[in-house]
């Protein structure tokens, strides 16, 4: 009798780790699974802000190259201008 209730009580806290760790295991899991969504998001915002620097160097570089043609058409005008006189 004292045998059984011995291996009932081993096996009883058996049980109970196994429940421990399978909660564990799952907290684990959650928390891999929720991790890998911030990476995704984190990711696509990355990418984002690289869709815009790269927008930002295009809007920029345009910029650069309309203000050289438009002082190119300037001193054209003026030159002929000056000639006119």
């Amino acid at each position: 009798m004292a045998d059984t209730a011995a291996a009932l009580a081993r096996e009883r806290a058996t049980r109970e780790v196994v429940q421990q760790r399978a909660l564990a295991l799952e907290r684990v899991n959650q928390q891999l699974s929720d991790q890998a969504e911030r990476l995704t998001e984190h990711a696509g915002f990355r990418q984002s802000l690289e869709d815009k620097l790269a927008h930002a160097h295009a809007a920029l570089e345009h910029y650069r190259t309309a203000s050289r043609e438009q002082r190119e058409r300037d001193m054209l005008v003026r030159g002929a201008k000056l000639l006119d006189i």
